[in-house]
């Protein structure tokens, strides 16, 4: 896993345009690769795996064969043998049994160092699936963070052209001589009924002054 991976990981996904966006997938797309490569790496790890089954059979065999000697040994040693075919009966067995016990020794020392090491590789892959994790998730995350400015962008080209074509029908409108809408007659309304009312009280205010003068003038 590269320093550049591991940012993918650490830090927040940070997309202010298209290109961002796309430089991220690129980079989870490199950690794929890497990905594919420890899955090489993990069937490498199944054979070693194997390998140490084969080395508990080993140790097993070897046991059996120790225990089958001292059986051997022991009716051996019930016949009636001379000293010198009793001494090399005796001293092959002890031989077989040092070459054994030596095997046994190095087979449960490499059996150690294998679970070590399948300790140590077990670790190890288990970090890196949940590091494949959370680049898959990042991904996802960044491509439905890419959607959503896309779409958000979409929709202001969409605004800004319904309001600029409102713009253009407005002047159009009032070319034409479109009829006016239910808001401009309803104030037209109220300016006729005011204007005649002010025609009405000057009427009044004449007819009041003609009845002055005439009782004045009787």
């Amino acid at each position: 896993m590269t320093a550049k991976h591991s940012q993918v990981l650490c830090e927040p996904s940070r997309i202010d345009d298209p290109s961002e966006s796309r430089a991220s997938l690129k980079n989870a797309q490199e950690a794929l690769k890497d990905i594919n490569e420890l899955n090489k790496e993990h069937k490498n790890f199944d054979l070693e795996t194997k390998d140490i089954a084969q080395q508990r059979m080993s140790l097993k065999t070897a046991e059996e064969f120790i225990k089958k000697l001292d059986e051997r040994e022991g009716v051996r040693n019930s016949r009636i043998l001379s000293p010198t075919s009793t001494q090399n009966i005796k001293n092959q067995v002890s031989e077989s049994r040092k070459s054994e016990m030596k095997i046994i020794q190095e087979s449960k020392e490499q059996k150690k160092q294998l679970n070590q090491e399948h300790q140590i590789k077990s670790k190890r892959i288990s970090k890196q699936r949940r590091q494949m994790q959370n680049i898959k998730q990042q991904q996802y995350q960044d491509e439905r963070r890419h959607q959503k400015i896309e779409q958000e962008k979409r929709q202001a080209k969409s605004t800004s052209g319904s309001h600029s074509q409102t713009a253009q029908q407005e002047p159009n409108n009032k070319q034409t001589g479109n009829l006016p809408t239910a808001h401009d007659q309803k104030v037209h309304q109220k300016d006729i009924k005011f204007k005649a009312q002010m025609d009405n009280s000057g009427k009044y205010r004449a007819l009041n002054q003609l009845n002055k003068e005439n009782k004045w003038k009787m």
